[in-house]
């Protein structure tokens, strides 16, 4: 008679991913700015015990997203360059 058995991955011991806060890209123009800090304070002094030299000491993870972006506006002022500088300017206007 064969029994049904869930299989469980073990977690990985020697090199566990870094918990990612939200702190690299932090949108200034959002309504909810300030919520948004408040999350990622919460969530960092929640997993360094609210010593918040620990997390200044510790290693970072690298912003993935920032490449995505970087090619995204390359692409956009190659399309057309006078249209994503006006675009930019303004913006800041």
């Amino acid at each position: 008679m064969q029994t049904d058995y869930t299989w469980v991955r073990s977690a990985p011991t020697e090199n566990p991913r870094q918990r990612v806060h939200g702190y690299n890209y932090i949108y200034n123009n959002a309504p909810n700015k300030f919520e948004r800090l408040e999350m990622i304070y919460r969530s960092i002094g929640k997993q360094f015990d609210w010593e918040l030299e620990k997390f200044r000491q510790s290693k970072k993870n690298i912003d993935r997203g920032n490449k995505r972006r970087f090619f995204k506006n390359f692409f956009r002022f190659v399309k057309h360059p006078a249209g994503y500088i006006l675009w930019k300017t303004t913006r800041l206007a």
